[in-house]
């Protein structure tokens, strides 16, 4: 699922970017063959005693990372403008992440005050671990050993679990704050995800259009830590399974597999994904009400993504 999903990404980086300019690496522990539209995209193998830890892998990037400077992108999301401005923002930093420095509240599990406190720095970053850069050198290198040293401590220090798993983005924030590495303010121009719900959500990557939305405070799905309010426009968006994910890879891989014009796959995308998605949720607002009065709440449907069941 995962390999599928890095080669949806390779194609939005294709089309948006200078593939000659930027190599573009897939990081995996299966056999790696790319397909024939994908001929540029070169494979890293992931030793399995790495991959068989979960989130964890991406503790060792100061191991895996290829060049000099390496931009990490989880493999379910998709690139919608050219990226180069991304390595002009981060340049100078060994190790950095799209975030904000935080000194209280939550930070998966434990109180950012407590971790401070423990620790003795003034604050550290919080961040999406959808994305993250570094140089080569020694800096980079300590980051990522303070980290992978501080696993045996995850439990005890309070950090949840991810799916049974080991989260890694609260192991390199402590690591990052060590180091005195920080974060690059979050303007929503580099990265975001839909957690803020598709509420004025407009994307196409095909044309390179990805406006998002940050509702103002008191709405639940207000980002605070987001410098934008209103609509802004992120270079990179990390996915999460399902609508509109299908949809825009539905596309990429029309684009790049037939000879239709881009009119025409927006109009088989809509017909596929969109139609049935906003119909089927039309429907399930007005008849939800009354689904909950005779049935109940449903429980959570279990997703596909791989668990760490020994952990659970």
């Amino acid at each position: 699922m995962y390999l599928r999903y890095a080669f949806n990404l390779a194609r939005s980086f294709a089309l948006h970017n200078d593939v000659e300019q930027t190599s573009f690496y897939v990081v995996t522990d299966l056999r790696c063959v790319p397909p024939a539209d994908l001929s540029f995209v070169r494979s890293i193998d992931l030793p399995g005693e790495i991959a068989s830890k979960g989130l964890s892998a991406k503790l060792y990037l100061d191991v895996l990372a290829p060049t000099e400077m390496s931009l990490f992108l989880d493999s379910d999301c998709l690139v919608f403008r050219n990226l180069e401005f991304i390595f002009d923002r981060f340049r100078g930093h060994p190790v950095s992440v799209i975030g904000v420095a935080v000194a209280d509240g939550d930070w998966c599990g434990p109180s950012a005050e407590d971790l401070c406190a423990q620790f003795g720095f003034a604050s550290m970053p919080r961040f999406n671990g959808g994305l993250y850069y570094l140089e080569k050198g020694a800096l980079a290198t300590g980051v990522y050993q303070t980290a992978r040293q501080l696993q045996s401590r995850y439990d005890a220090l309070g950090f949840h679990r991810h799916r049974g798993w080991i989260n890694e983005e609260p192991l390199v924030s402590l690591a990052m704050a060590i180091h005195s590495q920080v974060s690059i303010a979050d303007d929503g121009c580099i990265l975001s995800d839909l957690a803020a719900g598709l509420d004025h959500t407009d994307i196409n990557v095909l044309d390179g259009k990805s406006v998002l939305y940050n509702p103002p405070p008191p709405s639940t799905r207000h980002k605070w830590w987001q410098e934008t309010r209103g609509p802004y426009s992120p270079a990179v968006v990390h996915f999460a399974d399902g609508f509109p994910y299908d949809r825009e890879s539905f596309k990429l891989a029309l684009k790049f597999t037939t000879p239709l014009p881009d009119e025409v796959i927006g109009l088989l995308a809509f017909l596929r994904y969109s139609a049935p998605y906003w119909s089927k949720n039309a429907v399930k607002s007005v008849l939800r009400p009354t689904y909950k009065r005779l049935f109940g709440h449903r429980s959570a449907q279990p997703s596909d993504r791989p668990r760490n069941e020994k952990s659970l």
